[in-house]
């Protein structure tokens, strides 16, 4: 396999979520108070950041309120805090008020997009000099001569795209989009699940122990089209 580019960073973090984020930021801030020049960089699978995040959540600010005590005047995106606490016990009918536990009061919480919330942490980690790489999957931490390197899941593949040609297949779990990224591929394998069960499934039919079968529930601009698929034991 043809040598590929590298970058070094002192710290490689796996994933654009709330806590990777948060600690990119944090690492920043703290090499900026000690005078140290750290390079910091986040590695996120989604096409954009906060594309693999929970849409609503109810967000406590005490972590925000350390990491960024200004966060108001920054725009964060929390902008409706939580009015009423409901608990209650239902029943086939009819729902049942309770008290309300003291640890699931959430008076001065915020009724948030995570996503949003994301994207702005991203925003503010990338201000302070933080790299962020979406759409690369960190596939294994490699070691040599004591150091560790990071191969990409992108890179990974191209190098195997590149040496196989026509005898490729692409292989998309629980999202068929990222097939798009590779429109020289001729056959595609989309499992729109990536628990155990569907993992196990996708595996045997790769294997013909099982037909592969189904249907596209989505458009695959210049690929595939809503209901394109297999509905017969043709592999």
């Amino acid at each position: 396999m043809a040598e590929r580019e590298s970058m070094e960073y002192d710290v490689v973090i796996v994933g654009a979520g709330p806590a990777g984020l948060a600690a990119a930021i944090r690492l920043k801030q703290l090499a900026a108070e000690h005078q140290h020049e750290v390079s910091v960089c986040v590695l996120e699978k989604g096409s954009e950041v906060g594309a693999h995040i929970m849409s609503g959540a109810v967000m406590e600010p005490r972590a925000l309120n350390e990491l960024f005590p200004d966060w108001k005047a920054l725009g964060a995106p929390l902008n409706t805090p939580a009015q009423d606490d409901r608990f209650l016990f239902l029943t086939h009918n009819k729902a049942y008020r309770l008290p309300t536990p003291p640890q699931m009061h959430n008076e001065g919480n915020y009724i948030v997009s995570l996503g949003n919330v994301c994207r702005w942490l991203a925003q503010q980690a990338e201000s302070l000099g933080v790299e962020i790489y979406p759409g690369f999957a960190a596939a294994e931490v490699l070691y040599a001569e004591g150091a560790v390197d990071l191969e990409t899941g992108a890179e990974v593949l191209q190098g195997i795209l590149d040496g196989a040609g026509d005898r490729t297949a692409v292989l998309a779990m629980g999202s068929p989009y990222p097939i798009l990224d590779y429109p020289k591929i001729r056959t595609y394998v989309c499992a729109f699940s990536s628990v155990s069960t569907s993992e196990r499934a996708t595996v045997r039919a790769l294997l013909g122990e099982i037909p592969f079968k189904g249907r596209l529930p989505v458009t695959l601009p210049g690929v595939a089209r809503v209901g394109d698929g297999l509905e017969s034991t043709t592999h």
